[in-house]
Formats: structure tokens, C-alpha cells, sequence
């Protein structure tokens, strides 16, 4: 008997990952690392904070995931700022 390999959809997740992305982004303006917490990062994106643990590990993998989403961005920001 074949094994059917099940595929699901990345879109769903894609989307849920962008926004939990944009709003730790917000809440890091906002706030700072240290007031930044998964429970209002949930809140925010309507899910749990193990839900965001699940996905990205820690607190810390997923600041690491927000420098390297904008690094590029944060890089450009810095020049301007050292060139006057």
C-alpha cells in the first residue's frame, strides 16, 4: 500500500507568520525588548503565547527573526543617520 503524503497549505501560516512579525515589530517600537511579551503579542494577533512559542522557539529566536526580516531596512536607516 503507497503512503499518501498530506501537503497543507503554506498561505495560512505564511499570512499568521507576517503578522505576528509586524505586530512584535510594533510592539518593539512601542515598548522596547524587555516590555515586549509573547501574551500581548498573542492578543494582538488573536493566538496563544504558546501557539507563538510553538513557531518561533523563544522570545529570542523570534527578535532574532525580526533583525534579519529587516536587516536590509535597519542597515539603510543606520547610513543615513552616520552620512549627516
Amino acid at each position: 500500500m503507497a503512503s499518501t503524503k498530506v501537503v497543507r497549505p503554506k498561505r495560512k501560516l505564511d499570512g499568521l507568520r507576517d503578522r505576528v512579525l509586524d505586530e512584535a515589530w510594533a510592539l518593539l517600537i512601542e515598548r522596547g525588548v524587555a516590555d515586549l511579551t509573547l501574551a500581548e503579542l498573542g492578543r494582538r494577533v488573536e493566538t496563544s503565547a504558546g501557539h507563538l512559542l510553538y513557531h518561533f522557539g523563544s522570545k529570542d529566536e523570534l527578535l532574532l527573526e525580526l533583525l534579519r526580516r529587516n536587516e536590509a531596512d535597519l542597515w539603510r536607516q543606520w547610513r543615513l543617520v552616520r552620512s549627516g
